[in-house]
């Protein structure tokens, strides 16, 4: 094994001649520069963690398998072996990974298929809402974690583990020796802040082929309880691994402050605190879906666009290719439900906005059918008069109307009854109404939707923050009825609808664009669309943009996605001023959709302009055009 010696703060200091040739660069280009600088960025997360913490002192040793690009370009996979010497430098020992030798070599390192999000999803979100206790629903979560990881063992815990006799939930033959690390310092504070963290097995580096996936199910601004998995050794987790991984934590997360406000519900206690902590879990969970979502229909507008790049200033009707068409309304339709799980997202602001209500109920349903299934029946009366745009907060008015469907679908299953919804609009005196009308026939209408109608309860807050007026009644046979009044929005002049090819502002010169996304996918797609008429970059992290930006005085524009991992759009944006760089003005911000209000509030700060996914192409050329001038 050859060696490298680092400062504390991962720089190399000192390192042999056999050192520099087994990584394939200069000796000259290593020393001086941090570790991290020649790993491949998908595996620079997890060094720099390992690293910190032993520069820190919170570790004393550590292991990590990471890939060096040499001179050359070539990448070299190495087994990092890390100690903390006397003197608070670190010492690297490395040697080439043998994958022939690994009992796992055959077996695919991926643990998480992003595909399969959505269906495991749904089975999380199920076993959250049927589980009546916090032991059913952990050891339910941990086995149905357990299985699409391909872990052979794990355990599922409460995060005041140590201070608390309940001892672990465990699946498979595991080893609560395996739990000895898990709460070190370094690590309890990685946990705290939301990060999955993937770990060797034994705080002594042994274990062989086997690591820990460490998970923390959050809710609120803390986890609640872990899940720790043991599975074959893997080298680094995925971006999409992560963010999958936590947007599952997320679900239990809920799920355990849910059972929690039931519980203070049973004992008379006010739910208002747990209420309120799940519904800022349900917010991460769509703000995350929302964004894996968006990313993968951008990379599907983006690469129809190259084909037929006038199909998105044309009507379906008029797009003469049949898969054109259908791929415009498969994307307009999952649009649809990206909206419905937006609403659930942190707010975005608290303006009243122009709103389609008709579209919205039309969002609605759509979404509602596909969740139900069965089990409920909706009609919408469209009226014959066009219906004019409202003044309200949409996504107050959208949780609205789906806590009337949710509690509804969940009853009519636990009955086996299908309940039928009416829903219908009207204008009169500048004054839409909204009317829901829901014949329950011998069905009994939940209790708990009826709460919720009441002044205080979660739809009545719900409709007052939309800016709308509730009002309701129920009849002797047990139907209800439910109106909303909103206010017609004022009249505007509707620009006219434009048929300019994309990229419609042409920039007087070739410019160079830095494109920032950890979707590797989304990339690819942007980047066959400007390659034609620009240069084009693309880092997949923020540290490696900073760099680039620092090193290059060339660049005329960077396209950031502003919810990048580690290295948010507001974190990349305080970096460049403080550095006083010159591009500040010249980012646009890339969104996914749905972004907490200290994001948005950062955003309209800087007065910068934002894009979002999937992108209006017209737009986002305009914008390139009149920054390259």
């Amino acid at each position: 094994m050859e060696a490298i010696t680092l400062d504390k703060q991962a720089t190399i200091i000192s390192l042999s001649e056999r050192a520099a040739v087994l990584c394939g660069i200069p000796e000259d280009n290593l020393l001086g520069t941090p570790l991290t600088d020649h790993v491949i960025s998908e595996h620079t997360t997890r060094l720099s963690a390992e690293l910190e913490a032993i520069g820190d002192g919170l570790e004393k040793h550590g292991r990590v398998r990471c890939t060096m690009v040499g001179a050359d370009g070539i990448g070299r996979t190495m087994d990092c072996y890390l100690t903390r010497n006397d003197n608070d430098s670190i010492r690297v020992s490395f040697g080439p990974y043998d994958r022939s030798s690994s009992p796992v070599a055959r077996r695919d390192t991926r643990r998480l298929d992003p595909s399969r999000l959505l269906p495991v999803t749904r089975r999380l979100t199920g076993l959250a809402r049927r589980a009546t206790s916090r032991e059913e629903l952990l050891r339910g979560g941990l086995e149905i974690l357990a299985e699409v990881t391909s872990s052979e063992s794990g355990a599922a815990l409460e995060w005041e583990f140590q201070k608390t006799e309940n001892p672990p939930l465990a699946y498979g033959p595991f080893n609560d020796l395996l739990l000895r690390g898990v709460f070190r310092p370094a690590i309890m504070s990685r946990l705290t802040r939301g990060d999955v963290i993937l770990k060797d097995a034994l705080l002594s580096g042994e274990g062989g082929d086997l690591s820990l996936i460490i998970l923390p199910l959050m809710s609120s601004a803390a986890p609640v309880a872990i899940i720790v998995l043991a599975t074959g050794h893997t080298n680094v987790l995925a971006p999409e691994e992560q963010q999958s991984l936590v947007i599952l934590g997320e679900i239990l997360g809920l799920g355990l402050k849910a059972l929690a406000a039931s519980t203070q519900v049973e004992t008379g206690k006010t739910p208002r605190k747990g209420d309120t902590e799940a519904t800022i879990a349900l917010g991460r969970l769509s703000a995350g879906l929302t964004h894996e979502i968006n990313n993968a229909v951008t990379v599907l507008q983006n690469y129809l666009t190259q084909f037929h790049p006038m199909v998105h200033e044309m009507s379906h009707a008029s797009i003469g290719d049949s898969a054109a068409k259908d791929s415009m309304t498969a994307i307009d339709a999952v649009r649809d439900l990206t909206e419905a799980l937006r609403a659930f997202a942190p707010e975005e602001t608290a303006l009243l906005e122009e709103t389609d209500v008709h579209r919205v109920l039309d969002m609605v349903v759509r979404s509602v059918r596909f969740y139900s299934k069965r089990g409920i029946s909706i009609s919408l009366d469209s009226p014959t008069e066009p219906i004019p745009h409202v003044e309200v907060r949409s996504h107050h008015l959208i949780r609205s109307l789906f806590l009337v469907f949710v509690e509804l679908i969940e009853a009519s299953r636990d009955s086996g009854i299908e309940v039928a919804v009416t829903l219908g609009l009207s204008c009169k005196e500048g004054i839409v109404n909204l009317s829901i009308t829901v014949t329950a026939g011998p069905f009994s209408l939940p209790a708990i939707l009826l709460a919720q109608l009441e002044r205080g309860g979660a739809l009545a807050r719900h409709v007052a923050k939309a800016g709308g007026r509730l009002t309701y009644s129920v009849d002797h046979s047990g139907n209800l009825a439910m109106n909303i009044d909103m206010r017609q929005s004022a009249p505007r002049d509707k620009p006219k609808q434009s048929m300019t090819p994309l990229l419609s502002i042409p920039a007087t010169r070739r410019g160079t664009i830095l494109i920032v996304d950890d979707e590797m996918a989304v990339i690819r797609s942007l980047r066959r669309l400007l390659e034609r008429d620009h240069d084009v970059l693309a880092a997949r992290s923020g540290e490696e943009a900073l760099s680039i930006v620092k090193s290059s005085s060339r660049i005329d524009i960077v396209l950031y996605d502003v919810s990048m991992p580690r290295l948010g759009g507001k974190a990349f944006y305080e970096e460049i001023e403080r550095h006083h760089l010159p591009i500040a003005n010249r980012i646009i911000f890339v969104s996914s959709g749905a972004s907490d209000s200290d994001i948005t509030a950062f955003l309209m700060k800087t007065g910068n302009p934002v894009v979002e996914k999937p992108f209006d192409l017209e737009l986002l050329g305009d914008l390139i055009g009149s920054l390259i001038q």
